[in-house]
């Protein structure tokens, strides 16, 4: 989060700067990295703890929970936000392991989908949002919240970039080592039968 934020105001300082007229050389973006404590035992553990000693029913209050922000991303049934993947029945699709991952270091493996574009433009706009088409003449962009599309053209772009998924790494981890079981649990409840 701590590079996201700097590459905004990177960024932003870049565009005040162009429009004062002044001389700026473009900003180089930072890497998102997976957190250092990242490990497959780590995962592997985690999701073995999470059948264990977690507990869908807490795990639910925590996705609905206003502080999580859970509920504001995604959708299970017919409750929550469209700009992250619908978890009605995630556990179908992703192994147990694939969801610890994508819950505590979202940025390590990123659906097609839900990989985040920003394009910087010529004249200082910044531009964020899912990749709906690309040719040599232009590129569609989809606003994650409201799914707007914008058109940009080719011509137009200064710099285009992929910014990985929009869920900032370090969200989960904030929680208590129970809370994160209990998430896990929830995740891995979400199947058809």
């Amino acid at each position: 989060a701590r590079l996201r934020l700097q590459d905004n105001l990177s960024g932003l300082q870049y565009c005040v700067d162009r429009l004062l007229g002044r001389p700026t050389a473009k900003p180089s973006w930072q890497s998102y990295s997976v957190s250092a404590d990242f490990s497959l035992e780590l995962v592997k553990q985690l999701a073995e703890d999470s059948r264990r000693w977690g507990n869908a029913q807490r795990g639910i209050h925590l996705y609905a929970a206003h502080g999580s922000g859970c509920i504001a991303c995604h959708r299970i049934g017919e409750v929550g936000g469209r700009i992250g993947p619908n978890l009605t029945l995630i556990a179908d699709q992703r192994t147990p392991e694939s969801l610890v991952r994508s819950l505590l270091w979202p940025q390590h493996e990123v659906e097609a989908a839900y990989q985040a574009w920003q394009i910087l433009t010529d004249d200082g706009e910044v531009i964020r949002g899912y990749l709906q088409q690309e040719d040599d003449r232009q590129v569609i962009l989809a606003d994650p919240a409201t799914r707007q599309e914008t058109i940009v053209n080719r011509d137009n772009i200064d710099s285009i970039r992929s910014v990985g998924s929009l869920m900032p790494d370090g969200l989960v981890a904030s929680f208590s080592r129970q809370e994160q079981l209990d998430l896990i649990a929830l995740v891995q409840s979400l199947r058809s039968n």
